[in-house]
């Protein structure tokens, strides 16, 4: 009985959720893209052909994106609005054609100048459990700029 309550409980405060990213994400997206960002989002070759619908989806998933995660530097690393900016790209990329909400699982981005000889990046995700079942999963991903910078002198390699 306590295990149903719970659960109940659970998806009520889930559902509420939902209706309260929904309304932040809204007005995320309803401030003006910042001009000054346009030349960094110019920076990825796959922006180039983008229709205005896509492009402009594009824009306010970069708005919700870096409005949700923190994108913080490791190891020297320090994270300028171009960092940002081309990270929250790359990301709203992935989902041109879905909601950003593919991401609501990672809440922090790490940059560090470069992560590893022959890795690009880290995933690591993490589960908080209330009477053994599993009420929230984030993850965090790290990144190493090095890599990031590689894809875009060169989108068609491996990365």
């Amino acid at each position: 009985m306590f295990a149903r309550i719970t659960r109940w409980f659970a998806k009520r405060a889930l559902a509420h959720a939902h209706a309260v990213d929904a309304e932040k994400r809204a007005a995320l997206r309803a401030r003006p893209f910042p001009p000054e960002w346009y030349p960094f989002v110019a920076e990825i070759p796959q922006t180039y052909g983008l229709t205005r619908i896509q492009r402009d989806k594009l824009h306010g998933d970069i708005l919700v994106f870096l409005g949700e995660k923190e994108l913080v530097g490791a190891d020297g690393f320090v994270v300028d609005d171009r960092a940002r900016v081309i990270v929250a790209t790359c990301a709203s990329l992935l989902v041109i054609g879905r909601d950003i909400a593919a991401f609501d699982h990672v809440r922090q981005i790490i940059l560090r100048p470069e992560v590893g000889k022959s890795v690009g990046g880290f995933y690591q995700q993490m589960q908080s459990t209330l009477n053994d079942e599993v009420v929230d999963t984030w993850a965090v991903v790290e990144l190493g700029w090095t890599a990031v910078a590689a894809g875009l002198v060169r989108p068609e390699g491996q990365h």
